[in-house]
C-alpha cells in the first residue's frame, strides 16, 4: 500500500477530545517505563514532541518527578487538554507545554538531555526537517526515544488492525486511526530518513 499523508496538525476540537478519551493507557504506560529505563539522572530536561494531551509526559513525571519536562505540539486543542491534565495531576509547575512547530524549533542546539515522541512521524508530510531537529537539539551524550505505527501491506490489513485494536471505540476514533495507519512509514523508510540526517546507529 502506497502512503497516503493525513493532515500534520488535529485542529479539530472533536478530533482531539476523542483522541483524549481513547484508553491508550496499556501502551502509554509501557513507553513511559521505557522512558524511564533509558532515561539520563537528574536534573536532566526532557521534550516530548507531539505530546498530544499530555498523558505520556504525566506518566513519566510519576515514574521521574525529579526531571524537567516540556511538551510540544502543533495543536491549541490538544494543548488546552493537556494543561487541563496536569492541572488535575498537580503537575502544573513541573511540565510546561507550548505550542510550536516540532520541524522548526526554537530552542538553542544541544539543550535536551532527552526527545521522546510517540506517533508524530505519521502526521508529516515529509519527516526530514524534524529528524535534523532532533538532530541539533539534543546534547551529544542524549537518547532519543521515538514510537510510532508502521504501515500495513493493504487498506484492508489497515481495517483490521482497527478493529483489533479499537473495535469498542467511536467511530470517529478508528476512521482517524485507519487514515494514521495508511499515513504511516514502514521501518525501512524510517532508516532511511535516519541515515539521510546522520542519525543512525
Amino acid at each position: 500500500m502506497e502512503r497516503v499523508p493525513e493532515p500534520e496538525i488535529m485542529s479539530s476540537a472533536e478530533e482531539a477530545r476523542v483522541y483524549y478519551k481513547a484508553d491508550f493507557s496499556e501502551v502509554n504506560q509501557e513507553f513511559a517505563h521505557r522512558v524511564l529505563e533509558l532515561a539520563p539522572q537528574p536534573p536532566a530536561l526532557l521534550i516530548d514532541l507531539g505530546c498530544g494531551p499530555g498523558d505520556i509526559l504525566i506518566r513519566t513525571m510519576k515514574l521521574i518527578p525529579q526531571l524537567c519536562f516540556i511538551g510540544l505540539d502543533a495543536s491549541a486543542e490538544m494543548l488546552k487538554l493537556a494543561v487541563e491534565e496536569t492541572k488535575k495531576n498537580h503537575f502544573s509547575p513541573k511540565i510546561s507545554f507550548i505550542q510550536g512547530d516540532a520541524k522548526k524549533l526554537s530552542f538553542p542546539s544541544h539543550l535536551f538531555d532527552m526527545v521522546i515522541s510517540n506517533s508524530l512521524v505519521h502526521h508529516l508530510l515529509d519527516p526530514l526537517p524534524l529528524w535534523e531537529e532532533v538532530k541539533r537539539i539534543i546534547k551529544p551524550e542524549g537518547t532519543i526515544l521515538f514510537r510510532d505505527l508502521a504501515r500495513p501491506s493493504s487498506p484492508e490489513a489497515a481495517w483490521e488492525i482497527v478493529e483489533k485494536y479499537s473495535g469498542n471505540e467511536p467511530p470517529l476514533l478508528k476512521i482517524l486511526f485507519f487514515h494514521s495507519l495508511k499515513a504511516s512509514f514502514r521501518i525501512n523508510e524510517i532508516k532511511e530518513q535516519l541515515t539521510r540526517v546522520g542519525l543512525s546507529g
